[in-house]
C-alpha cells in the first residue's frame, strides 16, 4: 500500500512508505546513487538493514519516513518510522538520522517534531513513544527539546532504558508575558524542553537584544538564549492569539507611599483580554496580595476579551520564585505551587509546569492560598532580616561584633541563619506592603510585619550616620568629604537596580553635602544615572578618597586585596575610613589597615 503525501519543511522531505515497499524503496535509492547509510560511522549492508527493519514493521498501518536533504546534501540522510500503531497511540523509531553533515543542520529535531505533529494531525495519534539509553544524555537532550517527556525507566538486555512521551499537549503554544527576571527564565525553560513559545513584552528595545541573543538580566546567559529555535520574542500583542495559555509575569511594585502598585499587571492583564480566544487558560505568577487574580484581573480579562469566567476561560496562580544571580535554584530545580480555579484547571496548569520543573509541583487548595503563600515566603525573610539588622544596632552601640555573635550563635542547630544588610530588590523589600495593605482593608493593623519593614527601611540611613561618625573620629571634614559607593544593584553579582536600598545611603549622605562618588562593575551606566541621577565612576579613575562604603557583594569586590584598596584614598589619611556593609572582608586584616566598621 502506498502513500501519497508528502511533508516539506525548508529542504527536507518526509516521504510515507507502506511496509510492502520497504524493498523498493531501498531499490530507488540504490538506483540514485545512495548505497552508504551511517550509524555510528560504521557502514551497514542494505540486505541487514532491511531485515533490522521488518522486525520493527508488522501492520500496513506502519510507516517508513526517507529523509530528503535535496538542496544542500543532495542525498537521502535517513529512514525513521512510526510503527506499532495502535488505537490512538504509536511507537516512534528513529532508525537512522545519519551522516555528520544532517547532524550538523540540525535535521534530527525538525523530522522528529514533523513526523510528531504529523501523526497527531494526520493519523490522528495522540500520543507517540520512543527509547533511549539512559547514558546517551545527548539524545535525551534532543528528544526533550522535540517534546518528548520522560515516563518511566526500566531494563531490557542488561541496558537501562528511558520511556519517553510525545503527547498533542506538547504542539501547543505558550505565551510568557513580562520577560524580565522571571518572564525570560520560564520562557527559555519552556522552549528548551520542547514548548513553541512566544514571549511577549512591551519594551522593544528589550526584545530587540533578546533577538540579537543578548541577556541584559545575566539569568539565562547569552550562548544558552541564542540556541533556543521555538522561542519567539515580540512586542507585537497580537502574536498573543496563537497561545490558549498564558503566563503573566510582570513586575508588581510600590508607590512612594509604599502601597500596592498593580498598574503592570492591570496592563497586561488588558493586553491579554485583547487577544484571549475561547478555551484559554491564563496563569499569575506577579506578586499580588490574595484576591487579586479573581477580584480584580478576572473582571478584566471579561470586560476586554467579551468572554465569560470559567465557560470560555479560566484562571490559575503560581507564585514566582526566581533568586535573582542564583544559578543553583533556577526554575528548572525549585518546587512549584499552582493553583487553579477548578479541579480540571489545577490539572492541565500543574502538567504544563510539570515540564519545567524537575523539582515537582505542589497543588494548592486555592489560588487565595497560592497569592498568600507567596507574600508569607518574602515578609518571613525580611522580619528574619529585620531582627538581625536590630540586633546589629544594638550590639554597634555596645561595642560588640554582630558578625562574630552570629557565627558562635549559628552552632545551635535550629537557629536560622541570617546577616545584617540593607534590604532591598523586587521582593523582600516590596511582598510585605503587598500584605499589609490587604489587613489594613480588613481593619488589622499588622504589628510585626510593618515593625520589621520600619527597621530595614531605616538601614541606609543608619549606615549612611555610621560614616559620618567615623569621619568626625578620625578628625576628617564632613562638608564636602569625598565618599566612594562600591555597588549599588540591590544584590551581588546581579544589574538589577530595581528598589536598591543603597540609593537610601546616598541620599542621605548628600543631606550633609557629601561629594559622593560611585561606581559598581555590573549595573548599566544609563540605568544608574536614570534612577541615582549621578554619574559612575571607573574605579580606576578614583583618587583622594576620604571614605570608602562597599555596600554591595559583586565577586569582584570581594576579591580585591585589601592593601590594593589604600591607592584610592587621600594619601595623607594614616588610618583610612572602611565602611563594609556586608561584612565581605577579614575583619582582623581589615582592623590593622583601616578605620574598618562592619553591620
Amino acid at each position: 500500500m502506498k502513500h501519497d503525501y508528502v511533508i516539506n519543511e525548508d529542504n527536507i522531505n518526509l516521504r510515507p512508505i507502506g511496509i510492502e515497499d520497504l524493498q523498493s524503496v531501498v531499490l530507488w535509492r540504490n538506483k540514485n546513487s545512495v548505497r552508504k547509510w551511517f550509524i555510528n560511522d560504521k557502514l551497514i549492508e542494505l540486505e541487514k538493514q532491511m531485515d533490522w527493519f521488518k522486525k520493527y514493521l508488522n501492520t500496513p498501518n506502519d510507516y517508513i519516513f526517507i529523509i530528503e536533504e535535496d538542496k544542500e546534501l543532495k542525498q537521502a540522510v535517513g529512514m525513521v518510522a512510526l510503527y506499532n500503531i495502535k488505537d490512538d497511540e504509536a511507537e516512534f523509531g528513529r532508525f537512522f538520522i545519519g551522516v555528520d553533515e544532517a547532524r550538523g543542520k540540525g535535521l534530527g529535531v525538525k523530522v522528529v517534531k514533523m513526523i510528531c505533529q504529523f501523526a497527531m494531525q494526520r493519523l490522528k495519534i495522540q500520543k507517540v513513544y520512543l527509547e533511549v539509553l539512559e547514558n546517551n544524555i545527548a539524545a535525551k537532550t534532543v528528544y526533550e527539546k522535540c517534546g518528548f517527556r520522560f515516563c518511566y525507566q526500566y531494563e531490557a538486555n542488561n541496558k537501562s532504558l528511558l520511556r519517553m512521551e510525545f503527547s498533542k499537549m506538547n504542539t501547543e503554544i505558550i505565551s510568557v508575558i513580562g520577560l524580565g527576571y522571571v518572564g525570560l527564565p520560564l520562557a527559555v525553560t519552556f522552549a528548551e524542553r520542547g514548548k513553541r513559545v512566544v514571549g511577549f513584552d512591551v519594551n522593544d528595545n528589550k526584545i530587540k537584544l533578546y533577538k540579537q541573543g543578548k541577556d541584559p538580566t545575566n539569568e539565562i546567559g547569552e550562548e544558552r538564549l541564542s540556541n533556543i529555535n521555538n522561542l519567539e520574542f515580540t512586542s507585537d500583542p497580537k502574536k498573543l492569539k496563537q497561545s490558549r495559555f498564558h503566563i503573566i509575569a510582570v513586575p508588581t511594585p510600590i508607590t512612594p507611599e509604599k502601597v500596592p502598585n498593580l498598574e503592570p499587571v492591570k496592563s497586561a492583564t488588558k493586553i491579554v483580554g485583547d487577544n484571549l480566544k475561547k478555551g484559554s487558560i491564563i496563569v499569575f505568577e506577579s506578586t499580588v496580595y490574595p484576591g487579586v487574580t479573581e477580584d480584580i484581573c478576572v473582571p478584566i480579562l471579561e470586560e476586554q476579551s467579551g468572554l465569560v469566567y470559567k465557560k470560555d476561560f479560566w484562571v490559575g496562580y503560581s507564585p514566582e520564585r526566581i533568586n535573582p544571580g542564583d544559578k543553583i535554584h533556577t526554575v528548572d530545580k525549585i518546587k512549584k505551587v499552582v493553583s487553579g480555579c477548578d479541579e480540571k484547571t489545577l490539572d492541565i496548569i500543574a502538567e504544563k509546569y510539570s515540564i519545567i520543573t524537575d523539582a515537582g509541583v505542589f497543588r494548592a487548595s486555592s489560588i487565595k492560598v497560592a497569592e498568600a503563600a507567596k507574600v508569607i515566603e518574602n515578609s518571613q525573610r525580611d522580619i528574619n532580616i529585620a531582627f538581625i539588622n536590630e540586633i546589629a544596632i544594638i550590639f554597634d552601640k555596645m561595642g560588640i561584633d554582630t558578625r562574630e555573635v552570629l557565627e558562635a550563635a549559628n552552632t545551635k542547630w535550629n537557629f536560622l541563619d541570617f546577616a545584617p544588610g540593607l534590604v532591598g530588590g523586587h521582593c523582600i523589600g516590596i511582598d510585605p506592603y503587598y500584605l499589609t495593605y490587604k489587613a489594613q482593608q480588613l481593619d488589622y493593623r499588622p504589628e510585626v510585619i510593618l515593625s520589621g519593614r520600619r527597621i530595614n527601611d531605616n538601614m541606609g540611613k543608619i549606615i549612611a550616620e555610621k560614616t559620618i561618625k567615623k569621619l568626625i573620629e578620625n578628625n576628617q571634614k564632613v562638608k564636602d568629604a569625598r565618599v566612594l559607593v562600591m555597588g549599588l544593584t540591590f544584590k551581588e553579582d546581579v544589574p538589577d537596580l530595581r528598589n536598591s536600598k543603597v540609593k537610601d545611603v546616598i541620599d542621605e549622605l548628600l543631606k550633609y553635602d557629601i561629594n559622593v562618588m560611585i561606581t559598581d562593575p555590573v549595573a548599566d551606566k544609563d540605568e544608574v544615572y536614570k534612577d541615582y541621577n549621578l554619574e559612575q565612576t571607573d574605579l580606576d579613575n578614583v583618587t583622594d578618597i576620604d571614605a570608602i562604603i562597599v555596600c554591595v557583594a559583586h565577586r569582584y569586590y570581594r576579591e580585591i586585596n585589601l592593601e590594593a584598596l589604600k591607592k584610592y584614598f587621600d594619601s595623607n589619611i594614616t588610618y583610612p575610613i572602611l565602611i563594609d556593609v556586608k561584612g565581605i572582608y577579614d575583619k582582623k586584616k581589615a582592623d590593622r589597615i583601616f578605620n574598618y566598621w562592619r553591620l
